[in-house]
């Protein structure tokens, strides 16, 4: 079952409204919200500000996901000082921060959750309308056409995918 909000239910910011300022008579979907994929690189924060472009198009709600993991140990002790969880959380903050600034709106709900990034994202995405991804973060490989977490969730995710690539770079890349 799909619950909906009335218009006037609705955050004024996802409120559908005609050019001539008038609030329009729609519904939001609760259950189909724009999920994105967040590592706190410059990226994802790009990937949220197209999300909530989008989402005021599209009447959804955001939710943002971060993914850490635990600290891989060769020997019994891991080399990482600091807790990723807490890491992981202080780059949801920064991204959220950079995109809303002190004010988060109630249409945006996020996680911080453990797991391998791409599983988490594909499981996420059920029930979403879409998801959106950088095309590589802060997981490495940087000189890859495309990151392994986006092309997992391009291929397996349940719902469509965007691919933001590099929005600073895009009009620098050279093609042979």
């Amino acid at each position: 079952m799909t619950k909906t909000l009335q218009n006037a239910e609705a955050p004024e910011s996802v409120r559908a409204v005609s050019p001539a300022g008038q609030t329009a008579a729609m519904s939001v979907r609760i259950g189909a919200r724009i999920l994105v994929a967040i590592d706190g690189s410059d990226q994802s924060i790009d990937a949220l500000r197209r999300a909530v472009r989008l989402a005021g198009s599209l009447n959804a709600p955001v939710h943002g996901v971060i993914v850490w993991r635990p600290p891989v140990s060769f020997g019994g002790l891991a080399d990482y000082e600091g807790a990723p969880e807490t890491d992981a959380a202080s780059s949801m903050e920064h991204v959220v921060t950079a995109v809303f600034g002190n004010t988060t709106p109630e249409w945006f709900t996020q996680s911080v959750i453990e797991g391998v990034p791409a599983h988490v994202l594909v499981a996420q995405s059920v029930g979403s309308q879409m998801l959106i991804v950088g095309h590589h973060g802060n997981g490495g490989l940087a000189d890859l056409p495309l990151g392994s977490v986006s092309a997992a969730c391009a291929l397996r995710a349940h719902c469509p995918v965007l691919i933001m690539h590099d929005v600073r770079s895009a009009g620098a890349a050279e093609f042979s």
